[in-house]
């Protein structure tokens, strides 16, 4: 983005949040239509959380930067 290289990784989930790891920053616990601030000023949300609390189950959440 502009430039910028962003690594993204799904650090938790569960029914209704995720939290992501930007860059090697940590951010809270977001819910679907959450944002949240990184220390450059960069939006980081999730659009979608998807969770599926059995064995083989899908643990996934749609971001945009």
């Amino acid at each position: 983005i502009g430039g910028k290289d962003y690594e993204v990784t799904l650090n938790f989930v569960d029914d209704d949040e995720a939290q992501f790891v930007v860059n090697g920053q940590q951010t809270r616990k977001k819910k679907d239509g959450d944002t949240d601030k990184l220390s450059d000023g960069t939006t980081v949300g999730v659009t979608d959380v998807l969770y599926q609390d059995y064995a083989g189950g899908i643990d996934s959440a749609t971001f945009f930067v």
